[in-house]
């Protein structure tokens, strides 16, 4: 096939420059730098091209030489000799400096040349005086010092994440740098992304504190963001802080205002720095999520190393010059902007749409604010082209030095048009780079000069190639357009994606697509062999290819979106459509969205059609153009071509769309399939076939009931799953798993009130359900505290009872654990032998004598209830014993050891001699078995659940281990039909089991549950869980005997599970009771 390349024309000649540097080479900031360069390492380079090159070629002396010269702190550790270990691969993400530490936040606010009182920030609103709100350099630091004072004196600590729902204000700024301080992970989403979008970013990440807006302003008008925080909060299903940050005139809230959370500080409270090491996270970002849940990407205090060397390096700033960068909170390039800080420049902080009330709003704040770098995006520069104003006539711009583009393609017609608007000694550059990595692939070189449609310099330290797209062999030389890849380790990777075991999202997202190491960026691009400069053209996944001809989707784009067409035309789509059985080659689609009261006219049509085939070529003409209402794009301005191609090649919906915009800014709505209209074909959509969720049980939960369980599966798969084979291995369980599970939330999630989430019960079901898919004693240990203890207090006790023991219990402060089964009664529980009498001379005291066996948790119990039969009346009732509060020798909870099964949950003996219990802490009406049973059918229905969830994990093992392992001239184990049949009955059965379980829970909820619905579905779900992971075990061999592959611990566990709390005969014969009405017990 053929591939465009663009610059082979230019053979004859080096193209004209269309700007070159005026100030006197020497002065120029990354001119000196190659000086020094030259100088120290004894080399010649001879302009920034050569310093690109060395800076690769020699990675270690470049990174390491880069710390001090562009002043971090503290130094490096003396001896330094490498800037990460070269044996280990890029794709496992080399830490870099890792003998060193840093805060980000300390080498933003630490300015040895700047004044305390010059200006730091600006802020503007829209609507509001241009004069704006402004601070000083120590206003800043007191503000970030007092902020830092009230997290750290509200709980907040080094790792826990700091989420702030804000604009681009000053206080924006002080919330990252205080939570930077203190080495909490801060996260930031621009206040008018709708719900679904926050919700589906916050959830995942667990914030410990949520700074939020009380109003939201864009293009003139102000909404009040009080409902939209309460349903992100609630919808959370974890405890979080919450700050309001007036905006607006707050009439009443049952927030936390600002100024409430600051009284929290205390003035002997210093500013102070927790230096973390370089990769520690800083902040998490989140990918543009328009196809799925964002990714989240979490940087490292190290990216400090990136925005200073491209603060100072490539935009040549400095101490006082003024920074007006347009971004939201949620683009990326508002927390490049806070790199810009770090140079010791005054930000101009803009809340508000840059085209209200026209694209001239901009053009007023550089002159008002005298303006040296601005930054603002190819659409933009558009909108301001389209008005056909010139902006050197009408605004004072001479302090303007540089204009940054960036986040799409600048086209070549836009820079033309730049230098006959705005003055010609102004450095217009364009950059590419990414959320993905927080900083610039290729940026500016000031030193150099430019050529119109190029991007100048890769960024210093950053090994870019271009690769071709099958063979992988380099072909930047060439022209021609192919894969943006990197080749070596830079120190602006992520350190993770959060909630990605194994690092697997990452290496997908970056790693595999070629058979070497290297980082792809997905972008299709190429560099002029003459000039040294790039194009990207656009994503490599939506490359257009008709006729074997590849080319970039913004080739198109600087045709359709330059003159004359941005005078009509509002915007525009290119795709290609190839569907699979159907289409032979591609056929190229231009989607057209009009200006108000235009019309795409035949005449138009042809026009088009004209410029690109004179522009381009005959077969880049589009074969269908389409006027349409509207296009998707993300929350930050990028075109959905991925999604859009998928609609039109596969005619399938996605199930949900995150962070999508439509082309007017309206906020774009979930798709439906009626609406895709395409030349003689209407799409239906269809539904494929889910492995992990045969019958789609995940459409009968709510959002909140989603969100719980994806908590629960994010804490799970993160902090239990590392621990649990030490734990089995050793019989060990960590008493903080408890505390932690409470923090979250996950505690009683089914209870009312008392520091309880209120959850339905199908959502508690979830959580039990993710916490045994890693262990089952990890779930026994959870649903005693949640469904034994906790419900027995909630349905039985006093007022008093659930005010002293509830909360506490619910955030994990208390352990508790149930005492019912004895060491001769396990199956009849009305024949317990354990007695309460009262004492012969202190009334309102009981003297419980008596064991009882199998209790989980008992060891480590504060408080545990335990079933005696009072000697009085022969009636069983329930004792909240408080080991604090019992003498020695009364009370024992000796651990039972060497268990086969449940060994990473603690279990023990609860052994009494007269130990002493208050009146005050028996139940004061239940009697009998009433009680007990309450409380174990709410346990038995986590169990039900819990099953699916061990289940579920062992299928899962066991298809990546036969789809893995090769026997018999080479083929998978899953190609054989015994292996197929057994994780087809794994399958079947976890989903009918999966779905029982919540048909019950929803009964629950319904009160229309009777106690054999739940003697049904335990019985049921256990049996079919240990008779399908014995038969998954089989597939695994011999390996099955290695606590390594986990499926021998899950089948451990699952026959103590079928056992306890009510063994499956025995609900057999509840069953079969209420079936005959006859009893069958003896």
């Amino acid at each position: 096939m053929a591939s465009v390349a663009p610059f082979a024309a230019a053979a004859s000649g080096v193209p004209v420059p269309v700007w070159q540097p005026r100030q006197q080479p020497s002065k120029i900031p990354i001119n000196k730098y190659r000086a020094h360069i030259n100088n120290k390492f004894n080399t010649q380079l001879r302009d920034s091209q050569e310093l690109q090159k060395w800076s690769v070629t020699q990675p270690h002396d470049f990174w390491i030489d880069l710390w001090s010269y562009v002043g971090l702190v503290p130094d490096l550790p003396p001896g330094t000799s490498r800037a990460y270990n070269p044996e280990i691969p890029m794709t496992d993400v080399p830490p870099f400096f890792e003998n060193a530490t840093i805060n980000y936040a300390e080498n933003v606010l630490t300015q040895p040349d700047v004044q305390p009182e010059s200006i730091a920030l600006i802020g503007l609103r829209e609507g509001n005086s241009l004069d704006g709100e402004k601070w000083s350099w120590a206003t800043l630091r007191e503000n970030v010092r007092k902020v830092r004072s009230s997290l750290v004196r509200s709980g907040i600590k080094e790792g826990d994440r700091v989420a702030a729902l804000i604009s681009t204000s000053a206080w924006s700024i002080v919330v990252f740098l205080a939570a930077a301080s203190i080495g909490a992970v801060f996260t930031s989403i621009a206040p008018d992304l709708g719900d679904e979008g926050c919700i589906s970013r916050l959830r995942q990440v667990t914030p410990s504190i949520l700074f939020a807006d009380s109003h939201v302003t864009y293009k003139g008008k102000q909404k009040s963001n009080g409902t939209k925080i309460s349903n992100i909060v609630d919808k959370l299903a974890i405890k979080t802080q919450v700050v309001l940050i007036p905006t607006a005139k707050v009439e009443r809230t049952n927030f936390s205002t600002l100024s409430d959370f600051l009284s929290r500080s205390e003035a002997s409270d210093e500013l102070q720095f927790a230096r973390v090491s370089f990769s520690a996270p800083l902040y998490i970002l989140y990918s543009s999520g328009t196809s799925g849940p964002p990714k989240c990407l979490v940087h490292q205090h190290g990216v400090i190393l990136q925005h200073k060397k491209v603060a100072k390096l490539h935009n040549s700033l400095k101490p006082g010059e003024v920074v007006f960068q347009y971004s939201s909170t949620s683009w990326v390039l508002w927390n490049i902007m806070v790199g810009h800080l770090s140079a010791g420049t005054t930000l101009v902080l803009y809340d508000g749409s840059p085209t209200w009330p026209n694209p001239q709003q901009m053009l007023k704040i550089i002159e008002q604010h005298k303006v040296s770098y601005w930054g603002a995006s190819p659409k933009y520069l558009q909108a301001l082209e389209s008005t056909r104003c010139v902006p050197k006539e009408q605004y004072d711009l001479s302090s303007l030095r540089m204009v940054q583009s960036g986040g799409a393609h600048l086209a070549a017609e836009q820079y033309h048009w730049f230098y006959r608007a705005f003055p010609t000694d102004t450095h217009l550059t364009s950059v590419t780079g990414g959320t993905d990595i927080v900083t610039s692939w290729i940026c500016t070189d000031p030193a150099g000069p430019l050529y119109a449609g190029e991007i100048q310099l890769i960024a210093l330290g950053l090994d870019i190639d271009i690769a071709d797209s099958v063979t992988g062999e380099s072909i930047k030389s060439t022209g021609e357009s192919g894969e943006m890849i990197c080749r070596q380790p830079f120190p602006s990777m992520p350190v993770f994606m959060w909630g990605d075991e194994g690092n697997v999202k990452y290496k997908e997202s970056y790693f595999d697509r070629f058979d070497f190491p290297c980082w792809t960026q997905h972008d299709w691009a190429s560099f002029n062999p003459l000039t040294g400069g790039a194009t990207v053209h656009g994503r490599s996944d939506g490359v257009l290819n008709p006729q074997g001809i590849r080319f970039g989707s913004s080739e198109i784009y600087s045709i359709t979106e330059a003159p004359p067409f941005i005078y009509t035309i509002a915007a525009t789509l290119c795709i290609g459509r190839r569907r699979k059985g159907k289409d032979s080659d591609e056929s190229v689609f231009l989607f057209v969205v009009m200006r108000p009261g235009e019309n795409l006219t035949d005449t138009l049509l042809g026009q088009l059609k004209t410029a690109i085939r004179t522009g381009l070529s005959a077969r880049h003409v589009p074969r269908y153009i389409i006027q349409v209402d509207d296009i998707p794009m993300t929350m930050n301005g990028k075109k959905i071509e991925t999604l859009v191609k998928q609609i039109i090649c596969n005619g399938e919906m996605p199930k949900q769309v995150y962070s999508a915009r439509c082309s007017n800014g309206r906020k774009s709505p979930r798709p439906q399939p009626q609406h895709i209209v395409t030349p003689g074909r209407r799409y239906a959509s269809s539904v494929s076939f889910n492995w992990e969720d045969p019958l789609a049980a995940s459409e009968l939960y709510t959002e909140e009931e989603l969100a719980i369980q994806d908590t629960a599966r994010q804490y799970c798969q993160e902090r239990l799953l590392p621990r649990v084979l030490d734990g089995y291995r050793n019989e060990q369980y960590d008493r903080k798993i408890i505390k932690e599970m409470g923090e979250l939330g996950l505690l009683g999630a089914s209870i009312d009130g008392y520091g309880c989430a209120g959850a339905s019960t199908v959502a508690s079901g979830l959580i039990a359900k993710e916490v045994e898919r890693v262990d089952s004693g990890y779930r026994s240990g959870m649903s005693v505290q949640s469904s034994l203890i906790m419900t027995g207090i909630y349905e039985f006790g006093t007022q008093e009872q659930k005010d002293r023991f509830l909360p506490e219990l619910a955030n994990g402060n208390l352990v508790g654990c149930f005492g019912l089964t004895e060491p001769n009664h396990g199956s009849d529980p009305g024949s317990i032998e354990t007695v309460a009498r009262e004492h012969p001379t202190k009334k309102g005291l009981y003297l419980l004598s008596g064991a009882k066996t199998w209790i989980t948790n008992s060891p480590i119990s504060d408080v545990m209830l335990v079933w005696a039969k009072l000697e009085s009346t022969g009636k069983i009732r329930g004792f909240l014993v408080e080991r604090s509060k019992c003498p020695p020798g009364t009370l024992e909870t000796p651990a039972i050891k060497n268990k086969n099964g449940l060994r990473a949950s603690i279990t023990g003996m609860i052994q009494m001699d007269d130990c002493p219990v208050a009146a005050e802490n028996m139940f004061p009406d239940v009697e009998g078995l009433r009680g007990p049973f309450t409380c174990l059918n709410s346990a038995r229905l986590g169990i039900a659940f819990g099953a699916m969830g061990a289940l579920e994990d062992c299928l899962s093992r066991a298809r990546t281990y036969a789809l893995d392992r090769k026997q018999f001239k080479g083929n998978p184990l899953a190609k054989y039909q015994l292996i197929q049949k057994k994780l087809a009955d794994a399958a079947t059965d976890a989903a009918y089991g999966t779905l029982a379980a919540t048909q019950v829970a929803r009964l629950k909820d319904s009160n229309k549950l009777t106690p054999e619905m739940i003697s049904m579905v335990k019985r049921q779900n256990c049996d079919r869980a240990l008779t399908n992971v014995r038969q998954l075990q089989e597939i695994f061999g011999g390996n099955a005997a290695s606590d390594e592959y986990h499926i021998g611990r899950h089948v451990s566990n699952l026959f103590v599970v079928q056992t306890y709390e009510g063994q499956s005969d025995i609900h057999a014969l509840i069953l079969g009771r209420a079936i005959t009405g006859v009893q069958a017990f003896c």
